[in-house]
């Protein structure tokens, strides 16, 4: 260890805070800020320096990475906030990093190169600060971010100006002793040329280079707006699986990318019972082979906000009044994969409360749930009124005045009608509601097959071709034909998209949704009951029910996915202590499923007790050499006569120098103190290197000229 240098430590501060102020203005991340300051001001209050070796590197390198890595989960960028820069670089997690990393550096000893890895680092993250072309949001946490995105290019060259003096500064302060004579005289000049450069030169370009860009602006603008929309950011997400889209085409066949994916896990739900049913979306107009959703004004949901930065929003729905405990109420907690891209939230018909780390939600007609500003690393919790897998969505019931709900195109309604007329069989359906479904459901699952290669006939209506001559098509074209069967005989229904989630995890832990569950259903109005009901018309082969073959590593492998997503999403929303617990639990609940098994758990604990055999075996032979006393006493002596060395005339030595280097390193010049110490460590090279165990009398020749340098009396010689 060495002592610290207070005002190397200061200069190398002057050197970060810049880009640690302009980063956390531009991101609206004030932890940044804060995290720094207090790792310098802890740096200049430590008066010796970290040892440096391979395993503190490491441990920094790793606290650095990981304090970046959750406070990024926690304490999110605005995607708002993107520039190109951003996008490219991930910002919001590399710049932390390499700030921490060079606040890090002021721990360690100096050394030649440390001034200018902590001037590379804080370079970076300077030139990724000033990337806010495409990201002027105000700030809600930072205070002056008008000014400073007001006068952008001011600020960041004096920032860039600034950050130049304090490393010129640093290397001043850092700088060797010069050589005496010519040579002497000629770095002297050099050494002063770059100075007066740097001062100078340097704060010019600087200018120049941002009047550059103040007088291209426009066209810098227009270069990021293109990248953007040539799709920049979203080339680095991971690819997208499904999407639930604004209209449902029944005249495209199932997608190769659809079979090829079906078995890909998008969502997983932890709950008591299956989830059953999860609505996506509603769709109510149906026009040449397609379903389309009318405009409808949003329905913004009332909100709770939670207290802190570090938590969630509970949305209820607008007719809700909470009259149970919590406990009464059924909870369904899910997770959606990052492959997973939908604008909408999965949700049984039954929800009453959503938890979600979200600006806000909002409803649209028939229950489909839009999320504003939405992390979907925080997933999403549903109150439910009940553990129902087959709910509907209650509201609206339906209008008199536009029933669109009751809607049929006029080229198909004589052949529904038709079928429809057949089925009921002069049944009245406005006093049969429900045999009227009944009977509609049992003609299509008896007269219809499921089948995942419908090819429509491109000369006529997909559902015409598939009541009168396919007769087997996929759950989009039996909803379809319900919808509409329903609808001819005055009975409200609504076409619904969603997934079907059954599938257990081995492990018990959760139920998970895979993209072949995608699904298509209705809900139909009973007018003599006053609710929407769900209706399966699909039969039951074509219900994404199917059991699905778990491998071992795919299961373990999954179940570790889950723990994951579930652990950052309690991050999210503030329940750290919860995280940690579910972490613990969960850590302990995959050890149990691991050794509780006749054969593997057998294999596990002989791998375990063997290795822990093979440890006490190979440690047992390499039992250490015992120290001789004389040589314990020189190594003692010594590390008192290094340690005083420091304190009494500052000659310290490097970890990598040698004894001999340290001794050709001390030109008294008349000094007495490196005269004496000079004279010590000779005695020591004699005494330690002369035999294999020291001689007692050289010991003592040490231990005497040691004491000699310790004492002082070379000050009164």
């Amino acid at each position: 260890m060495e002592k610290k240098n207070p005002g190397l430590i200061l200069l190398q501060a002057g050197m970060i805070l810049p880009a640690a102020v302009l980063f956390s203005i531009k991101t609206d991340l004030p932890h940044v800020l804060a995290f720094t300051v207090l790792a310098l001001i802890a740096s200049l209050f430590m008066r010796t320096t970290i040892h440096l070796s391979d395993r503190t590197v490491i441990y920094s390198t790793l606290t650095c990475v990981l304090t970046a890595f959750i406070f990024d989960y926690v304490f999110p960028i605005n995607e708002g906030r993107y520039g190109v820069l951003d996008g490219v670089f991930r910002t919001n997690f590399t710049v932390p990093v390499l700030l921490y990393g060079a606040v890090t550096l002021t721990y360690f000893p100096f050394r030649n190169y440390s001034i200018g890895l902590s001037a590379g680092m804080t370079l970076i993250a300077l030139l990724c600060s000033g990337d806010i072309l495409g990201g002027r949001e105000a700030n809600e946490f930072i205070p002056f971010d008008t000014f400073v995105f007001n006068h952008i290019y001011g600020v960041y060259a004096c920032c860039i100006t600034i950050h130049i003096c304090f490393l010129v500064l640093c290397l001043e302060k850092a700088r060797t002793p010069a050589v005496s004579g010519i040579r002497f005289r000629y770095f002297s000049r050099l050494r002063n040329i770059i100075r007066a450069f740097s001062l100078i030169g340097i704060p010019i370009t600087v200018g120049l280079i941002v009047f550059f860009f103040i007088k291209n602006e426009k066209l810098f603008i227009e270069l990021e707006n293109f990248l953007l929309r040539t799709g920049l950011r979203q080339s680095f997400n991971a690819p997208s699986k499904t999407v639930f889209r604004d209209k449902v085409e029944l005249n495209s066949t199932i997608s190769p990318e659809f079979e090829k994916n079906r078995d890909k896990v998008v969502l997983r739900a932890i709950s008591t019972n299956p989830p059953g049913y999860l609505r996506g979306r509603v769709y109510t107009v149906y026009s040449k082979g397609a379903w389309s959703r009318p405009e409808t004004d949003k329905v913004k949901l009332p909100a709770e906000r939670r207290v802190g930065t570090l938590s969630y929003s509970t949305f209820s729905l607008p007719d809700f009044e909470k009259t149970l405990s919590d406990s009464d109420y059924y909870r369904i907690n899910i997770l959606t994969d990052n492959s997973f891209l939908s604008d909408v939230l999965l949700l049984p018909g039954n929800v009453r409360q959503i938890d979600a780390v979200a600006d806000n939600i909002s409803v649209e007609y028939g229950g489909c749930f839009v999320p504003d500003s939405w992390r979907k690393d925080g997933a999403y919790t549903a109150l439910c009124s009940s553990a129902r897998q087959d709910s509907a969505f209650q509201s609206p019931p339906p209008e008199p005045k536009t029933n669109r709900t009751l809607q049929v195109p006029g080229n198909v309604r004589p052949v529904v009608k038709a079928f429809t007329d057949e089925i009921c069989n002069k049944l009245n359906s406005k006093k049969n509601n429900m045999e009227t479904v009944f009977r509609i459901m049992k003609f299509l699952r008896e007269n219809y097959t499921y089948s995942l290669d419908f090819i429509p006939d491109p000369k006529e209506d997909p559902l015409i071709y598939f009541l009168k001559e396919k007769k087997q098509a996929h759950c989009e074209l039996f909803a379809t034909a319900a919808v509409m069967m329903l609808r001819v005989r005055g009975i409200h229904a609504r076409y619904v998209t969603g997934f079907y989630v059954e599938e257990m995890h081995p492990s018990g832990a959760y139920y998970v949704g895979r993209i072949g569950n995608a699904h298509a259903w209705v809900e139909a109005w009973i007018e003599n009951e006053q609710r929407w009901i769900l209706i399966e018309p699909t039969p039951p082969t074509g219900i994404p029910n199917f059991k699905y073959e778990w491998g071992k590593l795919e299961s373990w492998s999954d179940w570790i996915r889950e723990i994951y997503l579930k652990a950052f999403a309690d991050l999210r929303r503030g329940y750290f202590a919860d995280a940690m617990i579910f972490l613990f639990a969960s850590a302990t609940n995959y050890i149990y499923f691991i050794v509780w098994h006749p054969v593997r758990g057998v294999a596990v604990v002989g791998i375990i007790l063997a290795l822990i055999l093979f440890r006490y075996i190979h440690r047992k032979k390499l039992k250490p050499i015992a120290t001789p006393e004389p040589m314990k006493i020189l190594r003692k002596e010594f590390a008192k006569l290094e340690k005083k060395a420091m304190k009494i005339a500052g000659l310290s030595r490097e970890n990598s120098m040698t004894v001999n280097e340290w001794i050709q390193s001390l030109d008294h010049n008349g000094d007495p103190a490196s005269a004496a110490l000079k004279n010590a460590l000779a005695a020591y090279v004699d005494v330690r290197y002369s035999t294999p165990s020291p001689d007692p009398d050289k010991l003592r020749i040490f231990r005497e000229k040691a004491a000699f340098f310790m004492s002082r009396k070379f000050d009164k010689a």
